[in-house]
């Protein structure tokens, strides 16, 4: 299968450098939360699929997997945060994803 775009190159953000970007005590932190601060930039060419937001919800809410896992109310706040960001599109999941 092969996937093209039509306009300018993107980079597609995967979960763990949302969840790195996020995690201070982590040794990817510093790097994660740089690429994720280009997302402030309307021309970053960012973009994350809808998988991937709900993987990283899951991540930093469950205390199982993170040391300091945020409520699901400051999850939500900061999966909105991102998804608000200029420099950052969200990749919708067809209907029958399913199906393929």
């Amino acid at each position: 299968m092969t996937i093209s775009t039509k306009g300018p190159d993107v980079d597609l953000l995967h979960t763990n450098v949302l969840v790195y970007a996020v995690d201070q005590s982590g040794p990817h932190h510093a790097a994660a939360k740089a690429i994720l601060d280009l997302g402030t930039q309307p021309d970053a060419g960012l973009c994350v699929a809808s998988q991937t937001v709900a993987e990283f919800y899951a991540v930093v809410t469950n205390p199982r997997r993170v040391k300091e896992p945020l409520s699901p109310t400051e999850g939500l706040d900061l999966v909105q945060a991102i998804l608000a960001m200029p420099g950052i599109s969200l990749i919708p999941m067809p209907v029958d994803i399913v199906r393929r």
